[in-house]
């Protein structure tokens, strides 16, 4: 019993090999040139965003995201797109909530409807009349709601061949007001806008 108890507290030396003395350094790795690639590649994502309006037909000089929450985001938006879009004569700002079905898109939409813009105004489908001093368009489709509001203009066939380009649509509604005007309403048949008439 002792000589097991002796084994077992000898005092054994540990072999310890350096990493460095077993691989050569790699051609392909080396640690002083990690943090400089890394840098170099880091894209500003608002870039990428900017040039993706400007391949689809809205020259934008600049563009930067909005923090700001709006009322379709309370039901049950699965994402969104909230950016404010420097063009050569206006500044936009521009919404885009994506929803999972067409039901949560309509129900956002008529919430929405019903407590419009700062002053929380209640309006009824075809409705004519000024929501707000600027000028928007809104389109509401399956599953998307999309709002565009400009200082003084909005040009709708451009954003309208802007939405073909990336494959929307499933237009139901349009609302478009110029500046200090009623709001006209428009929906969709077969691809065609029709005015509602209230």
């Amino acid at each position: 019993m002792l000589s097991i108890f002796l084994f077992s507290c000898e005092n054994k030396k540990e072999n310890v090999i350096d990493f460095n003395d077993v691989m050569e350094e790699s051609e392909r790795y080396r640690e002083e040139d990690v943090a400089p690639k890394i840098l170099e590649e880091k894209i500003d994502s608002t870039i990428v965003i900017r040039d993706l309006f400007l391949q689809n037909g809205i020259e934008t000089k600049s563009l930067s995201y909005i923090t700001e929450r709006m009322f379709p985001e309370r039901f049950g938006v699965r994402n969104f797109k909230k950016y404010e879009l420097i063009l050569s004569n206006d500044t936009l700002r521009y919404f885009n909530w994506n929803y999972k079905d067409s039901i949560q898109t309509m129900n956002a939409f008529f919430n929405w409807m019903d407590h419009f813009g700062n002053k929380r105004i209640s309006v009824r489908i075809g409705e004519q009349r000024r929501m707000q001093k600027k000028p928007f368009i809104i389109y509401v489709g399956d599953t998307n709601l999309i709002f565009i509001e400009a200082i003084s203009k909005i040009n709708e066939q451009e954003w309208r061949g802007y939405f073909e380009k990336l494959g929307y649509n499933d237009w139901h509604y349009l609302i478009k007001q110029n500046k200090n005007s009623k709001a006209k309403w428009y929906r969709f048949e077969d691809g065609e806008k029709i005015e509602v008439e209230n």
